[in-house]
């Protein structure tokens, strides 16, 4: 059975709700065809990077503002370059150690401060892994998520597509939401005809 790894971070509750919700489609729409695994990148990875992921929630809540100071401060790709340069020594060896471990035939990241380093992981690995980067910020994207080595990137709107158009690699536009929880008494999930057919361009990794 094919495994799909899925990264993740606790910064708020969004993110692993996103995790969770593709797996459960995926479950749905392939039942018993793959074996899914979550793991929290700062929480697994860096015990010293994952003391600021943990500020995530503080920050937001009493401290607004300088929250969106520092989101827009960051969204910046010479800054962000120079913030992963520092970030690597942290966590790139435990990150691909994770992946030999784990040893998926996929990779898919819904949380946009890990993309640069997985790709780099991955390739320190010495794993062939497809890497597929799910976008849930619905239409203004922090450049954080763009990263042109992923194999795909997946938005949930044509604004969000408009804006993600930097890189090399195929864009797919979903209309779906990021949701998958199950409709009263219909017994199927939330999600759009389209999500099949991401699940079943999914299923093409070898």
């Amino acid at each position: 059975m094919k495994k799909i790894l899925y990264l993740f971070s606790d910064t708020g509750g969004g993110h692993r709700s996103a995790a969770r919700a593709i797996m459960a489609a995926v479950e749905h729409l392939r039942k018993n065809t793959y074996s899914q695994e979550m793991a929290d990148v700062f929480a697994e990875c860096s015990g010293f990077l994952n003391i600021f992921a943990k500020l995530y929630g503080p920050v937001i809540k009493y401290y607004p503002k300088m929250w969106g100071q520092l989101y827009y401060w960051s969204d910046d790709e010479r800054k962000l370059e120079h913030l992963e340069k520092l970030s690597r020594p942290f966590i790139l060896k435990e990150l691909s150690d994770l992946i030999k471990r784990m040893a998926p035939d996929a990779i898919v990241s819904v949380h946009p401060l890990i993309n640069h380093l997985t790709v780099k992981a991955i390739r320190r690995s010495g794993r062939q892994v497809p890497f597929i980067v799910v976008i849930t910020d619905p239409v203004t994207l922090h450049r954080a998520w763009v990263t042109p080595d992923a194999d795909r990137c997946i938005v949930a709107t044509p604004e969000a597509a408009k804006r993600r158009r930097q890189g090399r690699r195929t864009i797919l536009s979903r209309k779906c939401s990021p949701s998958c929880s199950w409709a009263a008494g219909k017994g199927r999930a939330k999600w759009s005809g389209s999500s099949k057919k991401w699940t079943a361009r999914c299923s093409s990794f070898s």
